[in-house]
């Protein structure tokens, strides 16, 4: 199977997600034709046991790529989505329906940030290289510069200090994300770093 965006990279060195933003992605092409006949809620929607079955399969795909060191955002992604209340039907972009009576589900993905998180800033650079396909190797004033200009340490998805822990550990997403950058991401990042000079631990 291709990636997509692996694709982009190898053929015209460009990372799509430097482009675009996930957010982007759409709930709907399109409002329901019929709000109120939208607004019905079946408490015998034949849907609720696949989506169940789909949510629990994702999960346990996930948490074996984990296990086994690979990078999730192969997989998965992210994103947040903020709804207001509109007094308008005609100017909100989607409809919502609660169900009252419902009883309450929520998809939840609990880990022990201790297993999540396995790389501490010597090993997180020494993966970084060895996942990097082109350009120079990086040394750990490199690693440091990044960590700081990308600000991977205030994202738990890459990076997490136990408060008892002396420095920061990162994950294999935070791998991910900085073997992807090219040189000149890294050089960008030494010069603001450098300007800054704020120690990282």
């Amino acid at each position: 199977m291709l990636n997509f965006r692996d694709f982009l990279f190898a053929v015209g060195g460009k990372d799509i997600a430097e482009s675009i933003t996930w957010d982007l992605l759409p709930l709907g092409a399109t409002t329901p034709a019929e709000a109120v006949q939208f607004m019905r809620v079946d408490s015998d929607a034949r849907a609720a046991p696949a989506i169940d079955s789909f949510l629990e399969e994702l999960r346990k795909g996930i948490e074996s790529v984990e296990r086994a060191g690979g990078d999730t955002g192969r997989i998965y992604t992210y994103y947040d989505v903020n709804l207001h209340n509109k007094k308008q039907a005609s100017a909100a972009d989607l409809s919502v329906a609660v169900n009252q009576s419902a009883e309450g589900k929520a998809v939840t993905h609990t880990y022990d940030p201790n297993t999540g998180h396995p790389w501490n800033a010597t090993a997180l650079l020494e993966k970084v290289n060895a996942k990097r396909k082109t350009g120079r190797t990086l040394n750990a004033y490199d690693r440091d510069a990044a960590v700081w200009f990308g600000k991977l340490k205030e994202d738990k998805r890459y990076a997490w200090k136990h408060d008892t822990a002396a420095s920061h550990v990162y994950s294999n997403e935070a791998v991910a994300y900085l073997a992807s950058r090219d040189d000149a991401h890294f050089d960008e990042a030494r010069k603001h770093y450098k300007s800054r000079d704020r120690p990282l631990r």
